[in-house]
């Protein structure tokens, strides 16, 4: 999810970059999927520093954000089909955090969090505002969402 997120920070100020960081996240969802399990089970000795309580969220997360920097519909299915109905608790959202990210995979709040880090990234390039179809948009606006 972050390579994906960060992958549409640089897609302008620098492609390639933006690039490998894209088909890096697609290689570790592919891979981490393929893999399924909780991580601090695996690698024991992570656990005082990582004792994490699951793996369906960050699947969830991870999918939500390939397909919003990539629009392959594939990554969309994969949240809202079978995944979906196995971990994403949908009407049901509890709370956003390290260890459970199931309420930012679920409309509306992934929307809105997608617009405030949209918003962010305006404002940390100066883009002063953006355009879809004839209507203009700043990050004000974006936060507003």
């Amino acid at each position: 999810a972050a390579m994906a997120s960060a992958s549409l920070v640089f897609k302008e100020a620098d492609s390639t970059y933006s690039s490998t960081l894209l088909k890096h996240a697609k290689q570790l969802f592919t891979f981490a999927d393929k893999h399924r399990g909780i991580y601090s089970e695996n690698i024991p000795e992570v656990a005082t520093y990582y004792n994490s309580t699951g793996y369906g969220d960050e699947l969830l997360w991870a999918a939500a954000w390939l397909y919003h920097a990539t629009g392959d519909n594939s990554y969309l299915q994969y949240a809202t089909g079978q995944n979906g109905e196995d971990y994403a608790q949908f009407g049901s959202p509890t709370w956003f955090s390290w260890d459970n990210k199931l309420a930012g995979t679920q409309q509306p709040v992934a929307s809105a969090f997608l617009a405030a880090v949209y918003s962010d990234y305006m404002l940390t390039t100066q883009t002063p505002k953006i355009k879809c179809d004839s209507d203009s948009f700043t990050p004000s606006d974006l936060r507003d969402f």
